[in-house]
């Protein structure tokens, strides 16, 4: 732009210019978008242009994936290392429980279990696996154990008993188990009928010329054959009285007993109660009796002040029934030493 000494600007082309913005005016402000290569610049003063770097689009659904993703792998690897450590663990403690429920054949056999050699008598066999399987659950013997052990205290028939199963029963199997066994067992030596025996005589039982301890006992025993008959402790306790003798069984129904071991108990104290005061009537009647007798004893016994010959004169003077009779005396010849 040229202008004249007095300051007024030249009239002429340079009007074009005028209305064009200059580019030292726009460029200095904002930054121009060179359509040609993408890049943006920005005016320096002096009039260069230097490329600003260009940041890219912020994505927050990816950067909350990403983070997502790296918590997930933290927590897999956490839960990986755990595991890890407490799988030796639970290595090493499987076989110390394992040797802990073991039970060694010297342990079993320090608890003497009864020795079976067969026989008749199906109470001993019902009563020597009883004792067996006490002892089982004494030691926690293992399963596998509980067959071996057992058929160990076999002898004579039984054990004959059980070779002859093993070859036709079990032959081919390649473990029995103690239910099994058992079973055998107790069809063979302890069958059906004996204990329908055992069912009907507990039914039937009844106290009449027992004595009520033996009563009890006997009660308790046939009990066990027939446990689904009565499961209620009024039941039981109820089978239990109406056994009782008469005089007794009064009684204790007046308590009403509760259960078994409460009508026992009631008995037992009836029956005591009985034993003392006939006890007592009894140590009356005989001091009773033995003052009558001490009376009778002492009343022909000289008395130890007398003398011995006034004892001899008592002795020969008629009774008060000869008196009475008019019989006379048979006179003596000795005489009264106060009269002569």
């Amino acid at each position: 732009m040229e202008y004249h000494r007095k300051g007024k600007k030249r009239a002429g082309p340079s009007t074009e210019a005028q209305r064009e913005p200059s580019p030292a005016h726009s460029d200095a402000h904002t930054p121009r978008d060179d359509s040609t290569s993408g890049h943006q610049y920005a005016q320096l003063g002096g009039g260069a242009q230097t490329p600003l770097r260009q940041t890219p689009p912020v994505d927050q659904q990816s950067i909350l994936l990403t983070t997502l993703q790296t918590l997930t792998s933290l927590v897999q690897s956490m839960v990986s290392n755990q595991r890890s450590n407490a799988s030796p663990s639970r290595d090493t403690t499987a076989p110390l429980k394992e040797k802990a429920s073991a039970v060694s054949f010297q342990q079993f056999m320090a608890m003497q279990p009864p020795i079976f050699s067969g026989g008749c008598s199906h109470d001993k066999a019902k009563q020597w696996i009883e004792e067996v399987e006490r002892i089982f659950v004494l030691l926690k013997m293992p399963e596998e154990d509980k067959v071996n052990y057992g058929t160990y205290l076999l002898k004579g028939d039984a054990m004959d008993w059980w070779k002859s199963t093993l070859e036709i029963r079990y032959a081919g199997q390649p473990s029995i188990s103690w239910k099994q066994f058992r079973d055998s067992f107790l069809n063979t030596y302890y069958p059906v009928h004996a204990r329908d025996k055992n069912m009907q005589e507990f039914l039937d039982l009844q106290q009449n010329q027992m004595s009520l301890e033996e009563y009890i006992t006997r009660y308790r025993h046939l009990e066990a054959y027939c446990p689904h008959f009565y499961t209620t402790d009024g039941a039981r306790a109820g089978k239990f009285v109406r056994g009782l003798r008469e005089g007794l069984r009064t009684k204790v129904l007046t308590s009403r007993p509760r259960d078994l071991d409460e009508a026992v108990t009631m008995a037992r104290c009836i029956e005591e109660d009985w034993a003392r005061t006939q006890k007592d009537h009894q140590k009356k009647a005989s001091q009773h009796s033995q003052g009558g007798r001490t009376q009778d004893h002492f009343a022909g016994r000289t008395r130890p002040y007398e003398r011995r010959d006034d004892r001899t004169f008592r002795r020969n003077q008629p009774t008060r029934s000869e008196a009475t009779q008019g019989s006379v005396a048979t006179p003596t010849s000795q005489r009264c030493p106060t009269c002569s």
